[in-house]
């Protein structure tokens, strides 16, 4: 972990109240259904500013491809996976074409469409967090079937 990033607690209903918060604006406007399932792992020992920026960016990506389509629907869920925690978003957006998008998703400035607004900078800042801090991060997507991202996150350990 990172030393200048203070680690605590975080309970993931907390996280998501406070990722509302700071996407108020987008949510606001977006007319689907938003299902968080926190149950499984409620909480991790993890920087809270990496955290937000983890959530903030994969919800805002959420929300920007999934609410053109027929009844946008987000999934948030937590589970224990071995020695991570296991942070998954799915939305069923416009998808990404993996087979040519597979090299290109996580660098800097980069955007695989145009249907939405943004810099290409999102994925590629929340794979440089989790894995400095000892995660990694998985996508499945198909076009116009959606996008699953799974966020194994290392859980912080004093000691480490």
């Amino acid at each position: 972990m990172e030393n200048d990033i203070r680690t605590e607690r975080i309970i993931f209903e907390t996280l998501w109240q406070d990722t509302r918060e700071v996407l108020a604006h987008e949510l606001a406007a977006f007319k689907g259904e938003i299902e968080t399932d926190f149950y499984l792992t409620p909480a991790i020992n993890y920087g809270k500013v990496h955290a937000l920026s983890i959530l903030r960016n994969l919800i805002s990506n959420a929300v920007k491809y999934s609410e053109s389509c027929p009844n946008p629907k987000i999934t948030i869920s937590t589970s224990k996976q071995e020695d991570y925690i296991l942070l998954k978003v799915k939305d069923n957006g416009i998808g990404i074409d993996m087979k040519k998008a597979r090299n290109q998703l996580f660098k800097p400035f980069t955007r695989l469409t145009n249907k939405a607004g943004g810099t290409g900078m999102g994925l590629y800042i929340i794979k440089n967090i989790i894995e400095k801090n000892g995660g990694y991060i998985r996508i499945e997507s198909e076009p116009d079937q959606g996008t699953t991202f799974y966020c194994y996150l290392r859980e912080y350990h004093k000691g480490i």
